[in-house]
Parts: C-alpha cells; sequence; structure tokens
C-alpha cells in the first residue's frame, strides 16, 4: 500500500521522543494527560470533530460512520454513567464485545473516568468474574436475564457531559489524617457484554 509506505517512512524521519513528547495536547487548563481526551475530545476543541473517528463495516454490509464529536459525546455519558453505578478511579471495566462503535465508546469513556479496562474472551461471564458488580447488556436481552442491566438505558439515563478528572497528581483518590492507616482502594468491576453473555 504506497499510501502507508509514505506515511510510514515521513514518520521513520521524523520520530524523536522529544517531538512525540509535545504532541499531546493535554487536558484542558493544564490539569494533565488523558488518552482518552487526546483520542476523542481534543479534535473537537480543534475544529476537527465532523471529522470521522471510525467507521464500522456489519457482516450484513451496514456500513456506520462515527465523528470525532459524536464519539466524546458517547464516551462522556459512558464515563458519566460509570460514576452513577459508583464506579471511579482504579475501578475495572471488563468486556466482552467485538469491534464497533459501543467497544470504543466503552473504551474511551473508560479512560475518561480514570478506571482500567480489562478484555476478556470466551464464553460464561459470571462463572469468569465472581466479582461482579454490574453486568451491562449492549443491545436487546437485559430484560432476559437476572441480575443485568441495559447499556442502552444507562447511556441515556446519563448525563450528556462529562469533566475527565485531573491526572497530573494535584488530587488524590484517597485523603486521611495524619498517621492514619490508608483504607485499601475500592474496587469494583463491571462487565459489558453483548445480547448473550456466552457469545
Amino acid at each position: 500500500m504506497p499510501c502507508q509506505t509514505i506515511r510510514w517512512e515521513r514518520g521513520r524521519r521524523w520520530f524523536t521522543w522529544s517531538n512525540a513528547r509535545g504532541q499531546p495536547h493535554g487536558l484542558p487548563g493544564g490539569r494533565g494527560l488523558n488518552t482518552a481526551y487526546e483520542a476523542a475530545d481534543r479534535h473537537g476543541d480543534v475544529g476537527h470533530g465532523e471529522a470521522v473517528a471510525l467507521r464500522s463495516l456489519r457482516r450484513d454490509d451496514t456500513l456506520t460512520s462515527v465523528t470525532c464529536a459524536e464519539l466524546a459525546r458517547r464516551s462522556d455519558r459512558f464515563a458519566a454513567g460509570l460514576r452513577s453505578l459508583s464506579i471511579g478511579p482504579g475501578g475495572r471495566v471488563c468486556t466482552l464485545l467485538g469491534r464497533g462503535p459501543d467497544l470504543l465508546t466503552v473504551v474511551i469513556g473508560t479512560l475518561k473516568n480514570t478506571s482500567v479496562r480489562c478484555r476478556r474472551k470466551g464464553a460464561g461471564v459470571w462463572e469468569q468474574f465472581p466479582g461482579l458488580w454490574h453486568v451491562l447488556i449492549v443491545g436487546e436481552g437485559a430484560e432476559k436475564l437476572p441480575d443485568t442491566q441495559s447499556f442502552d438505558e444507562l447511556m441515556s439515563a446519563a448525563p450528556p457531559e462529562f469533566t475527565i478528572p485531573p491526572t497530573d497528581g494535584r488530587t488524590r483518590h484517597c485523603r486521611t489524617s495524619p498517621g492514619a492507616r490508608s483504607p485499601p482502594p475500592r474496587r469494583r468491576c463491571t462487565c459489558t457484554t453483548p445480547s448473550s453473555p456466552t457469545s
């Protein structure tokens, strides 16, 4: 593919670690660096919100395009939805999803929330994750499965905007008085699955 070859050669000549460090914009207000912001939101901030961030081709040849602005809004809603489930910084979000807009929404929303995304494969969600707090079902089927929630309903109920927490070390997730023993960090696990948790 000549186009990619030319870009690779140009990038190889350009690349230095000092150049690479200057590429990220950083969170507004100098609040640190967040990968999710760099992947979605910053494109809108510099006037490229309508640029296509993702094109997904389904097995039935249906093509779905998602712009940078749409991705930023959807991931904001998912991050806010995680907070509504009491999943905060360091919380684990496990996914059993195929590649597509929903997976990208979950991944970027998880990073915005400063949570940790864990990828899992195979069947048997409940057996793999006995400590799950929440199971979100993408698409239809949540009402047929016990102890699950609808991903779509969570997204609809979540606030449309989310402020990414600072990552520059100015805030700490756990504050204690001098000499007090720090409590263990709270870890909650959310698994986002397709319609059937065994697919």
